[in-house]
């Protein structure tokens, strides 16, 4: 019995250790397996980084690949990413001392491997089927609008749609190549199926006509070498393509030459052919179109948005982004944005990043802060690889004409983003001389219009607000970077430019070199004028935004001969160095908002000035020597506190085209006549009805009698038509002042304040109605204001409709109306029983503030507001907007929040037309602040003391008859009049007695269009 249980004991034992080794046998096997194995794909991902580089090198360069491999590219960028990531090699090494771990590796190789040969497989099938003569593919796309417009092309050119020709445009370095070249290669790819030829031409510098044709010869192949000129090119060409169907891609098409596609040998009669044309010029894709007889399509490629920018960044820069800390990550997002949205600029400054070492990862995070300080300081984000982007602009800039090189480089004087309005720079190189001499201002800006129309085609200046009234432009930070270090823009002259970098002091007086022709401090914190530069041909010193509120060097301008321009505005100064006095070469003193100006010096040497600008300023009194300034165009005096105005001293500027003389806050500067009144007045429109170059013209009257007056017998109505100006333009105000400046009204502006009777002058663009506390609730407008397009009606206490359907049937052109703190108004517009429907073609904005009454657009009825954008309700009762028939076009509705939600609940199934935005609501709500334009304050009686009495309005009708608060309705009058028949503004007819307000003014028997504001005797007596 106890040697059974020995021989139990020991074969258990022994079979034990026999299990033992057997495991020790078998995890030896598995792990041999997996070394193999990793072997086997380290050997694998080798051959395949290889396969990557050479499809690569090929497709970023000319070589076109079928299929496309722009998908592999990526799937295989990412295996080997999470192949690194993953590190097979060390999860095997630590887990040699356990079998599970290492099984669990084993089977990731395996999975690895499968990966990296379906890689290899689908890279092995990839194959070249043409080559791009010239041009590279630099990145993929980026953005769902480049895709869009990419298979737009696509759909054009391998379709029947009826499009021959594609012209593409676009700054530099957006990706017009890339677009070309991927409308090119899909061609190529897809050959069989759509054309014989496909046929790439990148147009290098300096080309001609027989370059282009002899290009097409060698690519189709067509012997050209016996053709002695273009005409005999291009009919061999046409008759080798006549019977071909091809594509013919023009890549960087260049904007300096007149290339007229039509001569180059496309067939005129057949459709078979399709052309695509890239070029950095909108201009040459006009021409392209006005050359070549086929349908076209004219598309912009555009820079990409901020986050598609980040987006592509972060795809090229790779994982390193990972690592780095949030400052670091703030810091390059900032740098991203200075690019423009540029995908060529954005790829090369993530590559210049992406090749710092990351063997360290502790140490990757100040790599990358050294490589973006050095990248900074270089003068570009792109450093020294830059080169090649910024040599994309230099036949741009070689190319341009000497003034509009010139323009060009004038606008680097301005700091980096800046944004300023296209009038404002327009006249700083009016000033300067760019634009040579000036013999009428509005002929030099429509020839600076031209420049900077030119260079906007070309892509260097960025329009924003195109379109609108004022229009601004701006310089992308990447053009700027390459104009800076560009040798055309740099030669022949030196110019200082610190902007926006918080320089604190001028450099001292041997720092200005002699050669400066320009000197710009815009946007620092310069607090004087120090020393005395000694810079002879100094031509433009710009100090704009400067604190400039220390004592400044008594000769500081005393070396500056040629000074032409001289911009000190929004400074602090109180008063100017005596040296500005002998600048007998200035051509603008501009001077605007010197919040703290009081004096100047005596301006009488400063007989070449052609614009003096002391607008927003606090001066009580004019420079001495002002009837001196005999070549002076533009004088603007708005918004100063002048007491004291020689209008005897206006009226010897003879050359005098623009004058400005709104919105003063000392309240004197209001126009009156000797001629109506005995008192004497400085301010007399005697002393300048006689400036017969007046084409801008901003004045304030006393009464309608002097207005009247002064459009019966000055000369401003007749300047523009025969300077063969196009376009005068006004802001006129009637009545009582204002305390401060108005920046709502714009131009062809009449403002009446009070009860006034005024004429509407031609072209009148807005009617402003402001404070009419009487009972008066009619208005009459008879006739067609046919170019007014803003009506504001604001503190009218009696007022229970604003608008008729015979008014809006008359307001051809309107496209805002303004109501405010009107206490009675019930509706916008009066229901029409005889009317369906009540329409507004063109209204676009509608602006309902402070009406406490108010309870409907248009009560009961339907209005149809077709191409309304926007409306703002604040501070009214009205209980539910109509849908106002804006058809699928979305209304944006603004308001406070309980309006709004009340809104929406009452109106449910509007949803759908409109679009709710909350305004925030200010704690105590002032309700000349609520309207979302400037405050109206409260109106200041003017000290006409001496002055009559206006009479009430008598008028003879047509019959002979008297008639109390009514005009005459002569024939070419429009006129406007307040009765008490009824609680609207009311609108009416004059048949056959009503003319167009287009009628010439003044005319014998022919008076202006009229607006009257009438109090009768009877409601004063009443109230």
């Amino acid at each position: 019995m106890i040697a059974y249980h020995v021989v139990a004991l020991v074969c258990g034992v022994v079979g034990i250790l026999t299990s033992m080794v057997g495991s020790s046998a078998c995890f030896y096997n598995s792990y041999t397996t997996s070394r193999n194995s990793l072997a086997i794909l380290e050997q694998k991902v080798r051959d395949l980084k290889q396969l990557l580089e050479k499809i690569e090198l090929k497709f970023r360069g000319n070589g076109v690949l079928r299929p496309d491999p722009s998908e592999w590219i990526r799937n295989v960028n990412t295996f080997l990413e999470a192949d690194r990531k993953m590190d097979l090699g060390g999860h095997l090494h630590e887990s040699c001392i356990n079998c599970c771990l290492v099984c669990k590796t084993w089977k990731l190789i395996l999975n690895s491997t499968r990966k990296a040969d379906k890689l290899l497989k689908e890279g092995e099938d990839i194959e070249v089927v043409g080559i791009r003569r010239s041009g590279s593919r630099t990145t993929d796309f980026f953005g769902e609008d480049v895709e869009n417009i990419s298979e737009m092309i696509w759909n054009e050119v391998s379709q029947e749609t009826g499009v021959q020709v594609v012209c593409i445009h676009g700054i530099a370095g957006v990706g017009k190549t890339v677009m070309a070249a991927a409308i090119h290669d899909k061609a190529l790819q897809n050959m069989e199926d759509n054309f014989q030829n496909v046929i790439w031409i990148s147009i290098e510098y300096g080309w001609v006509m027989k370059d282009i044709q002899e290009e097409i010869g060698r690519q189709l192949p067509s012997d050209l070498s016996d053709c002695t000129d273009d005409r005999v090119r291009a009919e061999r060409l046409q008759a080798v393509l006549t019977s071909k169907k091809f594509l013919l891609v023009l890549d960087s098409f260049p904007m300096w030459q007149d290339l007229n596609l039509d001569h180059i040998g496309l067939p005129r009669s057949s459709n078979s052919w399709k052309l695509i044309v890239a070029s950095r010029s909108y201009s040459a894709c006009i021409k392209v179109r006005e050359r070549i007889s086929a349908t076209n399509i004219i598309y912009e490629i555009k820079p990409l948005p901020q986050d598609k920018a980040w987006e592509l960044f972060e795809h090229v820069a790779g994982s390193n982004l990972g690592r780095l800390n949030d400052e670091i990550i703030q810091d390059t997002k900032l740098a991203v944005i200075d690019l423009n949205g540029l995908p060529s600029a954005i790829e090369m400054f993530a590559k210049a990043l992406k090749e710092i070492p990351d063997d360290n990862p502790t140490r990757i995070i100040d790599s990358w802060k050294r490589e973006l300080v050095s990248l900074s300081s270089s003068g570009s984000l792109l450093g020294r690889k830059g080169q090649e982007f910024f040599n994309g602009f230099k036949d741009i800039f070689e190319k341009l004409e000497q003034v509009e090189l010139s323009c060009f480089a004038y606008c680097l004087l301005f700091p980096k983003g800046y944004i300023i309005k296209a009038k404002e720079l327009i006249e700083y190189w009016m000033w300067e001389g760019i634009l040579g001499e000036v013999s009428c201002l509005e002929e030099t800006i429509g020839k600076g219009r031209e420049v900077l129309h030119n260079l906007s085609d070309a892509h260097l200046l960025e329009i924003i607000d195109e379109g609108k009234p004022e229009e601004s432009v701006r310089m992308l930070t990447v053009i700027r970077f390459a104009a800076m270090n560009a040798d055309v823009i740099k030669s022949g002259h030196h110019d200082i430019i610190k902007c926006g970098n918080s320089v604190k002091e001028l450099p001292l007086a041997k720092d200005w070199p002699e050669n400066t022709q320009r000197a710009t401090f815009v946007q620092n914190e310069v607090c004087a004028l120090q020393n005395s530069p000694d810079c002879k041909f100094l031509s433009t010193l710009l100090m704009q935004d400067n604190p400039l509120d220390s004592a400044s060097h008594k000769k500081f301008f005393s070396k500056l001969v040629n000074l032409r321009v001289l911009d000190l505005s929004r400074t602090k100064m109180k008063s100017l160095p005596k040296s500005l006095s002998g600048l007998d070469n200035l051509h603008a003193l501009l001077l605007r908002d010197c919040e703290n100006l009081t004096s100047l010096p005596s301006l009488s040497n400063l007989q070449k000035l052609l614009v003096l600008d002391l607008s927003g300023t606090p001066v009580t009194e004019l420079p001495r020597g002002l009837n001196n300034l005999t070549n002076l165009r533009r004088l603007n005096l708005s918004c100063t506190k002048l007491q004291v105005l020689q209008a005897s001293e206006v009226g010897q500027l003879t050359q005098l085209e623009e004058l400005l003389l709104m919105c003063n806050s000392g309240g004197n500067l209001i126009w009156g006549s000797n001629k109506i009144y005995s008192v004497r007045r400085d301010l007399c429109i005697e002393e300048i009805i006689n400036l017969g170059r007046l084409v801008v013209l901003q004045l304030n009257f006393s009464d309608t009698a002097v207005f009247r007056k002064f459009l019966h017998t000055a000369k401003f109505e007749r300047n523009a038509a025969r300077q063969g100006v196009t376009k005068r333009r006004f802001k006129f105000r009637v009545g009582q002042m204002y305390n401060n400046c108005d920046h709502v009204v714009g131009d062809n502006s009449l403002t009446l304040i009070g009860d006034h009777r005024a004429p509407l002058t031609k072209g009148t663009a807005e009617l402003h109605l402001i404070s009419c506390a009487q009972k008066l609730p009619s208005l009459n407008i008879y006739g067609c204001l046919r170019h007014l397009s803003i009506l504001d009606v604001s503190d009218f206490d009696y007022l229970e409709y604003v608008l008729t359907r015979e008014m809006l049937n008359n307001l051809v052109e309107l496209k805002e109306i303004r109501v405010r703190r009107c206490q009675k108004t019930v509706s916008i517009i009066k229901p029409d029983a005889e009317a369906d429907i009540i329409a507004v073609p063109k209204l676009t904005t509608l602006l309902l503030c402070d009406l406490p009454e108010l309870k409907s657009i248009c009560d009961w009825q339907e209005v149809n507001f077709p191409f309304l954008e926007e409306v703002k309700v604040l501070n009214c009762e009205i209980m539910e907007l109509p849908t106002m028939g804006a058809g699928e076009r979305k209304i944006l509705i603004k308001g406070y929040r309980n309006w709004l939600e009340r809104e929406k609940n009452s109106n449910s199934s509007a949803s759908s037309v409109f679009i709710y935005e909350e305004i925030p609501q200010p704690t105590e709500i002032q309700p000349s602040s609520t309207s979302g334009l400037p405050p109206v304050p409260p109106v200041q009686p003017i000290n006409c003391t001496g002055l009559p009495p206006v009479p009430p309005v008598q008028t003879v009708n047509r019959t002979g008859h008297t008639t109390p608060g009514y005009l005459d309705i002569l024939r070419g009058w429009v006129v406007v009049t307040f009765s008490r028949a009824a609680g609207d503004l009311h609108t009416a007819s004059t048949s056959s007695y009503a003319m167009s307000e287009d009628s010439a003014l003044p005319l014998a028997g022919a008076g202006p269009s009229e607006i009257e504001l009438n109090r009768s005797r009877s409601s004063r007596s009443t109230n």
